[in-house]
């Protein structure tokens, strides 16, 4: 099965990332094919610079993530608007729009949404 993840809350407030990360490890352990698409607030996650705060690793999420071959796109805008430009992003993952949105939604056989 292909799936489709959708964050867009922001990682520091809320545990969304926390649990569609959870989501995507069982998904591959069964062999399910995944990318995620982070949107709005949740670009932030994608910084090679991320800091980590108590139980929260995002950055090491993210590299976990592309290194089991998750496609891992971010909203350009969303970035640019938080300061954040395609180099400050975590190798393997990348600045995309809401074409991109489009066709990884088309892909997927389900969709996952965190949202507000």
């Amino acid at each position: 099965m292909r799936i489709a993840v959708i964050v867009q809350t922001d990682p520091y407030k809320y545990r969304d990332l926390e649990t569609a990360y959870e989501i995507i490890i069982a998904a591959l352990k069964k062999g399910h094919e995944v990318k995620i698409f982070l949107y709005d607030d949740s670009v932030v996650a994608a910084s090679k610079d991320a800091e980590s705060i108590g139980d929260k690793r995002l950055g090491e999420m993210v590299r976990n993530l592309v290194e089991r071959g998750v496609e891992i796109t971010t909203c350009g805008a969303c970035c640019l608007m938080r300061g954040l430009a395609e180099e400050a992003l975590v190798k393997g993952s990348k600045m995309g729009g809401l074409p991109d949105l489009a066709g990884i939604t088309s892909w997927a056989d389900r969709i996952l949404n965190f949202s507000h």
